[in-house]
């Protein structure tokens, strides 16, 4: 049976690698990844929420013209009726159809 001395010292040991591993195997890009995760998810949550709306019959606005800004294209893509968000809302009401 081990001694406590030679416990102890295998435990700093078996600590200090895992420290080592962690500090190689973090990337300094996990934030952004996580960041970018976090608002791709919710730009698909509201796609999709928009969608089952406008399958249950709601109106959504019309497209901008093609000279409008970036600004109102969007807009237009987070509360129009976007050509996604449409050909989900026609599979969602296909759906509810059959």
């Amino acid at each position: 049976m081990p001694s406590q001395a030679f416990l102890h010292r295998m435990e700093k040991v078996l600590a200090s690698r895992v420290a080592q591993e962690v500090r190689r195997n973090h990337s300094r890009l996990a934030p952004l990844r996580r960041g970018l995760g976090v608002i791709g998810a919710t730009l698909c949550c509201v796609i999709v929420l928009k969608a089952a709306a406008m399958a249950q019959g709601s109106q959504f606005s019309a497209p901008p013209p093609a000279e409008a800004g970036i600004g109102a294209q969007v807009a237009w893509w987070l509360g129009g009726a976007d050509p996604v968000s449409s050909a989900l809302a026609t599979v969602l009401r296909s759906d509810a159809t059959l």
